[in-house]
């Protein structure tokens, strides 16, 4: 006779299956994303390899050689990479790379060569060699440095640095700049000024020199004046934007601490004072000086003015500027 077996079915036994199922459930979603997911990333070496580099201080204008033992075979999928990355600096050789060819044995001597790009030499600052292993092809692939080592490069006077095309410097009016437009014999007017100027240091800062700044571009914005009865109003409407002569204007920071601004406006200078310029502008600079105080660049004053500004037959103005400035020679 076939024994038969009943089983009766617990609340205990319902919960324990639920969480049998569920515990399955996870370790099979674990499963498929680990089938899923690339193979493991290139392990970094117990004893990483060792660069070694040859003259031991090169010149800035020297071919280096660089030499390293392979602690392993490349792998298949990787692309190897020797770099020498010397800085940001746009005026030398900020970085040289060399893509290897992975047909090596572990064990091999590599051997590669670096020269800075034509006419250049390798910048001072921030050098490092360092052997780079990237997985797969293509930009934005992440990278492990297999090996890295500092270079000690030292200035040759034979080859000077060359001058970069220039650092960029900002100027932005603060408050204090002023305008203020003085006829014998009427009362003056008053008027704030705003905007900003910007233009390029040729070369790189050098601190304790004169620094020459091209500007290239800029406004002065008059906030409000009333014209003057005497000219024949220009109709501007206020505040008033004139644009500053982008080939003309410049800023010389003396190492002494004193600063000179040749400031040439893209219109009449009588534009300044409320009235209708003659056509074609007449250009004439405006010279503005002021001497570096205990804040520095980032509060600076310059004044200065102009005469003979001619308002009709019988009346000539003079504009006095006052322009409270900071001074950005950082080149961001």
């Amino acid at each position: 006779m076939r024994a038969t077996h009943t089983f009766r079915l617990h609340r205990s036994d319902a919960v324990g299956g639920r969480c049998r199922r569920a515990l399955l459930g996870a370790l099979l979603a674990v499963l498929a994303a680990a089938l899923c997911m690339p193979g493991p990333a290139l392990a970094a070496s117990k004893k990483p390899a060792t660069l070694t580099f040859t003259p031991a201080r090169p010149l800035d204008s020297q071919a280096i050689t660089v030499t390293w033992k392979a602690d392993r075979a490349p792998r298949d999928g990787y692309t190897y990479r020797l770099e020498l990355v010397t800085g940001d600096q746009i005026e030398c050789a900020s970085n040289s790379g060399v893509d290897l060819e992975p047909k090596w044995k572990k064990g091999a001597r590599i051997r590669v060569k670096f020269r800075p790009v034509t006419e250049s030499v390798w910048c001072l600052y921030r050098t490092r060699l360092r052997l780079i292993a990237t997985r797969g092809f293509g930009p934005g692939r992440p990278a492990t440095v297999i090996a890295s080592a500092y270079v000690p490069i030292t200035n040759n006077s034979a080859t000077p640095i060359p001058d970069p095309p220039g650092t960029p410097t900002k100027i932005d009016l603060l408050e204090g700049s002023s305008m203020t437009i003085r006829v014998p014999g009427r009362p003056d007017r008053t008027s704030a000024l705003t905007g900003a100027l910007a233009g390029r240091m040729p070369g790189r800062f050098r601190p304790n020199s004169d620094l020459a700044i091209d500007l290239r571009t800029g406004t002065l914005s008059v906030s409000s004046l009333a014209a003057d009865p005497l000219c024949t109003p220009s109709g501007r409407a206020y505040p008033s934007p004139v644009n500053m002569n982008g080939t003309l204007s410049s800023l010389v920071l003396g190492a002494s601490g004193v600063g000179v601004m040749t400031l040439v406006l893209a219109e009449d200078p009588l534009a300044l004072t409320g009235c209708l310029g003659p056509a074609p502008a007449t250009s004439r600079p405006i010279a503005l000086t002021g001497t570096v105080g205990p804040t520095g660049l980032v509060t600076f004053t310059m004044t200065g003015s102009l005469g003979g500004v001619r308002l009709n037959e019988g009346a000539d103005a003079t504009i006095d500027i006052t322009l409270v400035v900071k001074i950005d020679l950082s080149g961001r």
